[in-house]
């Protein structure tokens, strides 16, 4: 496992050196919008070293499917594609509250309630030891959407806290 690892980070860390010189290259010509495709490739290559990571940890599953791992993806299609793996009390709580699902997975979902186009403010919520049980998600949502709507901003609800 760690000799996996460690030829993961030394692949990534090689190829960031790369991007570093042609950035500082790039930056002393003042080649800003090189500077900017750079700067996305290497978060990019972050994004990807992080999966190659977790997938060395995964179980029989695979790796976990996150939010990160679809930069740019619109919200509506992350929410279409996991809404389906949500138990329907589940879902119906989060629609209930005009939420959009961000994240599932073992005992945890992430959820945005409010403004996703353009936010005033982002708020975001951790349920607790006593909140943080699946029945108590309408609740935490009720929260959300009241902070919303008070804020004009965005709510991320995450629950999946364990004790």
């Amino acid at each position: 496992l760690f000799e996996h690892a460690v030829v993961i980070l030394e692949s990534s860390a090689s190829a960031q050196e790369k991007l570093d010189a042609l950035a500082h290259v790039a930056l002393n010509l003042h080649f800003a919008e090189l500077v900017y495709q750079l700067n996305v490739i290497s978060h990019l290559l972050d994004l990807h070293t992080a999966r190659a990571l977790r997938g060395l940890l995964a179980g029989e599953d695979g790796p976990a499917d996150t939010l990160a791992d679809h930069p740019g993806e619109p919200i509506e299609v992350i929410d279409a594609r996991l809404a389906p793996t949500l138990p329907a009390a589940t879902l119906r709580d989060i629609r209930d509250a005009g939420g959009m699902v961000l994240e599932t997975g073992p005992g945890g979902t992430t959820v945005v309630i409010g403004d996703t186009v353009d936010p005033a403010r982002v708020t975001t919520m951790v349920a607790g030891v006593s909140t943080g049980a699946p029945g108590e998600l309408g609740a935490e949502l009720a929260k959300a959407r009241s902070i919303a709507s008070a804020t004009g901003g965005a709510v991320v609800v995450w629950q999946g806290y364990k004790p």
